[in-house]
């Protein structure tokens, strides 16, 4: 069964709050992506249990890419980590531009970690295409997450996505990925690591990524009990090769039979005037 669930993850539930204020605050003061990276760190050092992010390069783990709501533009990106997608002087077009956000923060919980790592591609304009492409997209991702119910294996999940995103004229966006050979994935496993000191260092961070299992043609693993993992396929158009990347995140947990869903991100993927 599928349930939906806000509360998964108390690290994730700060970054969503931290991110929804972020949004309001950025829309407000028509920021760039340098501040709006800012205002994001600042409400998420707002909470004490925030020891660091895992995700480095972008320094702090925090991505913000605005641009055009197009294929060919700063919002569809292959990777995180080049120095050409770090936050920049760039201005988000809150009337008719697109913006891509990511962080990666890691709450202690006692002595173990907790990821809360959080993304949305978010649209401002009034494109008819862009829009109905950004609604197919959803609407596939939430046809896929219904899969749950039906599926073994991370791999099967895999291989019948790809099924459904071509019914629905999308296709999954290869990355340039330092710990995925495949380049192209569904979404990975949120590892929980012990902590040996009281700051997250870089041992620490590389021990997170690399202990990531990814829901890919190759995933010979199996979900287990209490187990988060990550919904955030990179889609774009078969059918317009003009249309942007749509990508969102969502958190889900196996809990016995079920699968638990955080879908937080549909709500603040809605305009900040609506929040």
């Amino acid at each position: 069964m599928i349930i939906q669930n806000d509360l998964i993850n108390d690290t994730r539930r700060i970054n969503s709050c931290a991110l929804r204020d972020t949004l309001a605050a950025a829309h407000a003061a028509n920021t760039t992506e340098k501040e709006f990276c800012d205002i994001w760190t600042k409400n998420l050092g707002e909470h004490d249990n925030i020891i660091g992010s895992w995700y480095d390069p972008p320094n702090g783990g925090m991505a913000c890419l605005a641009g055009p709501a197009k294929f060919n533009s700063r919002v569809t990106f292959k990777s995180l980590r080049g120095s050409e997608n770090l936050p920049s002087d760039t201005r988000i077009d809150t009337n008719n531009g697109m913006v891509y956000v990511y962080s990666s923060p890691v709450g202690a919980q006692g002595t173990n970690t907790r990821l809360g790592d959080i993304s949305i591609t978010k649209y401002y304009g009034n494109d008819d295409a862009v829009k109905k492409h950004l609604k197919n997209s959803h609407d596939a991702v939430s046809e896929v997450i219904e899969l749950l119910n039906h599926i073994k294996t991370p791999q099967e999940l895999y291989e019948k996505t790809r099924q459904v995103f071509a019914l629905y004229g999308l296709r999954l966006y290869d990355h340039n990925s330092i710990t995925d050979p495949t380049g192209i994935n569904l979404g990975h496993t949120f590892p929980e690591i012990k902590l040996t000191t009281s700051v997250l260092d870089e041992v620490a961070r590389k021990m997170i990524s690399g202990s990531r299992k990814f829901i890919n043609a190759k995933g010979g693993w199996e979900f287990e009990n209490d187990q988060q993992f990550t919904i955030e396929p990179r889609l774009v158009s078969m059918r317009d090769d003009n249309l942007p990347l749509a990508t969102k995140h969502y958190l889900v947990q196996r809990r016995g039979n079920d699968f638990l869903v955080c879908r937080d991100v549909d709500n603040l993927e809605r305009s900040p005037k609506l929040l």
